[in-house]
């Protein structure tokens, strides 16, 4: 029996192209294939999972698709859920989320190379609000045990049987009334610490019932491409790895998808989704599936090979370069957000 597991979770039918690019890049680059089960956690028709992902995908020998997830496990809630049904077969396991694409082989992080108490976790995009620290902690009225450097996120993470009580008290916060109520609100209504899954975590991790729990951070920017608008993949990150010829291993397509935009919209008509799907057109997830004759002809023949007149400029002018491409971008949004805030403008309540 195979002892490590990724874990992939997807409920909406217009996601699952982003979940067979995951499938895809992690079969090309992992390299550790014969190592590992991939859980893949799908409640949607069998059939319907087959038309929209490829049977040849599914009838990989290591991929074991399950169809029923249980009826309170839903969206970003399922993650303590799954990772605690995994672990009942497996020593380790790391979750991915389903917008996530890797760029190289995983065996620097998984399986067998971490110490097993370590819980291995991807860092927030460095814009987000109200980083790190112990205000999480202290809104849900948990003992503060240490104050976090970073705040983190659950799109990547690793963990074992050793943190299975934090994973079962993770999953019992996300079923509390308040957290719930609180996610029928409009995200920029809700209160921080009930922000989402990984606010909760953030929360539990900084108690004192868990503050011995040795964190280790897949950072932002160098090892993770966070793709929250232009400015979530900083400018100084970008620069920084294109000088240093770097390629973060996994690129995560926060927010909007690059899918969405299969043909330009009108800048006259709809200037917000016109900005938006330039974006998109120029982000690093994008330009690495178009860069790949199998992911662009199989699975994004028209949203990755999509080109605006504006988009061709840029790419032209950072010569080609996927990190540099939406670095004018990056460097007004991350401006328009510092200035915004400055003025209590767009701010998340703690």
């Amino acid at each position: 029996m195979k002892r490590s597991i990724v874990c992939i979770a997807e409920d909406r039918p217009n996601a699952l192209v982003g979940v067979a690019l995951l499938l895809d890049t992690l079969h090309f680059n992992s390299g550790i294939i014969n190592q590992i089960r991939v859980n893949l956690y799908i409640p949607l028709p069998q059939s319907q999972v087959e038309a929209l992902i490829g049977v040849s995908r599914l009838s990989r020998p290591y991929i074991n698709l399950v169809t029923t997830i249980a009826s309170h496990a839903k969206r970003w809630h399922v993650k303590p859920h799954l990772l605690l049904q995994c672990l009942k077969t497996a020593e380790e396991v790391l979750w991915i989320d389903s917008d996530i694409i890797v760029s190289g082989a995983i065996s620097s992080i998984f399986p067998g190379v971490l110490p097993l108490g370590d819980l291995l976790i991807a860092e927030e995009p460095r814009i987000s609000q109200h980083r790190g620290g112990n205000e999480r902690t202290k809104a849900w009225g948990f003992p503060i045990g240490r104050s976090l450097p970073f705040s983190v996120n659950s799109g990547v993470l690793r963990c074992t049987r050793a943190h299975s009580v934090l994973l079962d008290r993770w999953g019992a916060c996300l079923k509390n009334p308040k957290y719930l109520a609180e996610q029928s609100k409009p995200t920029m209504s809700r209160r921080m610490h009930l922000l989402s899954d990984q606010e909760v975590l953030s929360a539990l991790l900084g108690s004192v019932e868990f503050q011995s729990t040795d964190l280790r951070y897949i950072r932002a920017d160098s090892q993770i491409i966070q793709l929250y608008g232009a400015a979530g993949y900083t400018p100084l990150g970008r620069i920084m790895n294109s000088m240093s010829n770097a390629h973060p291993l996994f690129i995560h397509a926060m927010g909007k998808k690059p899918w969405e935009y299969r043909e330009t919209p009108s800048l006259l008509k709809t200037p917000r989704r016109y900005y938006d799907a330039l974006v998109a057109e120029l982000s690093t997830y994008t330009l690495f599936v178009g860069g790949v004759s199998t992911f662009r002809e199989n699975l994004a023949p028209d949203w990755s090979s999509r080109k605006s007149i504006a988009g061709w400029l840029l790419r032209n002018v950072a010569l080609r370069n996927p990190n540099l491409a939406a670095l004018p971008l990056a460097i007004v949004e991350a401006a328009v957000r510092r200035i915004k805030r400055s003025l209590g403008m767009g701010r998340i309540p703690i």
